[in-house]
């Protein structure tokens, strides 16, 4: 790839040998200028910068996790708006539980008063299953379902043998009880309304986030090809500059043999083809770099074209409202946090009512038909709670501090609205002059396009040298360079003008319609 001159001391090379070199490598300077650069679609099919920008984004593994971001933040938004959280399944099963009870009782037998005990033990096995279900408004609603069995054994104590026992031992019972109850604080009202309303700041943050990462893909993606395309003028830019101090290396060569230049001068020569040689190695790993890159996406980096995104869309420089700026709407956002989060902690003392109802039915008997039979619907009841939270430690610093966090956050945007007014109007500007100096550079192209061709027919017959020609070609190489710097410009400022329009970059420039 490179052109490696004959650097050996003292060597010189006649003049017919030279001629041939010139000759050579005018051919395959001319190849690859005409094959490469001039007309690089004739080699392959040509890959728009849209589609180059639509690839990109595509594999862009940032720009993939602020998509999911984003769709976090809005299923976090839906649920604090009345989306049912998953409800919480309890099955409790205590068997068996034995207890033991003695009473103190009287009876007559025979018109005399005893006074004695009567003793009951029971063993019970207890099965429940609860559902406990939170509400977005910060109650829990619970429904219970339980079964007990209850095997009883009766005695008396103290009692003459005739005094009987109002139940016999070994009694057996069945109980069935369905509960639901609805436990509310009224205070969770308004702490659902706070919390939608910081849902929705967060996911206000979260979409335009989303559209400073979108912009900065569309960026990177713009940056990678024209890296991709300046890098190649810059290769083929080292390369007449490292040919061109190979021929004055040769001359100094063949002038210090016959001794019209002193050795220091020839030094001086040969130092200045190994810098250019030094730049040319550079330059290639650059090139080669860059075109690693744009070959990992999938695309032939020969086929990329350099392409101007704005030149068929309608730029207003009298814009001057900042309400939907990216960077407005997000410090817009922290302040309303912080104000929330400032009446929060100011909150010293207050009371919290809570309501509590419930509903039930029971029923009881000596097996689950007969309890099924003997429900009893009118259980139910209520009732009311007032909570006061004493003083809390630290409430006052942390008071302090969300005052603080509060000025900080209106001075921030105070500033971002300052800097956005002046920026919005800029870049609009700013993307007009660029167009303007993006035509006067194509218009300059054509004509050295058309100066390389007289140069040629001079070159060959013998009218300017080989460095001559290759100052040319340089020259030719260092303003279309010039041009595609100024193309990037112009792509960027404009995905920089489409955010701060609040327009998603990427849907903007890979939706773009060729006439």
């Amino acid at each position: 790839m490179n052109d490696r001159p004959n650097a050996v001391c003292g060597r010189t090379e006649s003049a017919s040998a030279r001629w041939r070199t010139i000759s050579v490598r005018c051919c395959a300077l001319l190849a690859l200028m005409f094959g490469l650069v001039l007309a690089p679609g004739s080699r392959c099919m040509a890959v728009s910068l849209q589609d180059f920008i639509a690839a990109y984004t595509g594999g862009d593994e940032a720009y993939e996790a602020a998509q999911i971001r984003l769709r976090a933040a809005r299923d976090l938004t839906r649920k604090s708006w009345g989306v049912l959280p998953y409800p919480t399944l309890s099955l409790d099963f205590t068997a068996p539980r034995r207890s033991w009870v003695r009473n103190v009782a009287y009876a007559e037998y025979d018109s005399v008063l005893y006074r004695g005990w009567y003793e009951n033990k029971w063993k019970a096995y207890d099965v429940s299953l609860t559902m406990r279900q939170p509400l977005p408004s910060g109650g829990t609603l619970t429904f219970t379902g339980r079964t007990v069995t209850d095997e009883s054994e009766f005695a008396h104590v103290g009692f003459p043998s005739g005094v009987t026992i109002p139940r016999e031992t070994g009694d057996e019972q069945f109980l069935t009880d369905f509960g639901i109850m609805l436990d509310q604080p009224l205070h969770g009202f308004w702490a659902r309304d706070r919390e939608a309303e910081r849902a929705r700041l967060r996911l206000l943050q979260a979409e335009v986030q989303f559209l400073m990462d979108s912009a900065r893909s569309a960026r990177d993606a713009i940056d990678l090809a024209f890296d991709c395309m300046v890098t190649r003028l810059d290769w083929e830019i080292a390369r007449r500059d490292r040919s061109a101090a190979g021929i004055y290396e040769r001359r100094a060569e063949a002038d210090h043999a016959e001794g019209i230049i002193s050795e220091e001068e020839l030094i001086d020569a040969r130092i200045e083809a190994r810098s250019r040689e030094i730049a040319l190695i550079d330059a290639e790993g650059a090139f080669v770099a860059a075109r690693q890159r744009v070959g990992s996406i999938g695309f032939d980096p020969d086929a990329l074209q350099a392409e101007d995104l704005t030149i068929r869309s309608e730029i207003d420089t009298t814009i001057s409202a900042v309400a939907e700026v990216p960077e407005v709407v997000k410090a817009r956002c922290e302040v309303e946090i912080a104000r929330m989060l400032l009446e929060e902690n100011s909150r010293w003392r207050f009371v919290i009512p809570t309501v509590s109802l419930w509903y039930g039915m029971q029923g009881v008997g000596d097996d689950y038909r007969e309890a099924g039979r003997n429900f009893d619907h009118n259980r139910w009841g209520g009732s009311l709670r007032f909570d006061m939270p004493l003083y809390e430690v630290n409430r006052g610093y942390d008071a302090a501090l969300s005052r603080a966090d509060l000025k900080a956050a209106e001075a921030s945007y105070d500033n971002t609205v300052s800097i956005s007014r002046r920026v919005m109007n800029q870049l609009a500007r700013e993307v007009l002059a660029l167009q303007a100096t993006l035509a006067l550079y194509e218009q300059k192209v054509n004509l050295i396009e058309r100066s390389l061709v007289k140069r040629k027919a001079q070159l060959a017959e013998g009218v300017i040298s080989e460095r001559e020609y290759m100052e040319t070609e340089k020259t030719y190489f260092e303003t279309r360079k010039s041009m595609l710097e100024t193309m990037r410009k112009v792509n960027l400022r404009w995905v920089d003008y489409l955010l701060r329009r609040g327009d998603n970059p990427i849907d903007v420039l890979t939706q773009m319609r060729r006439p």
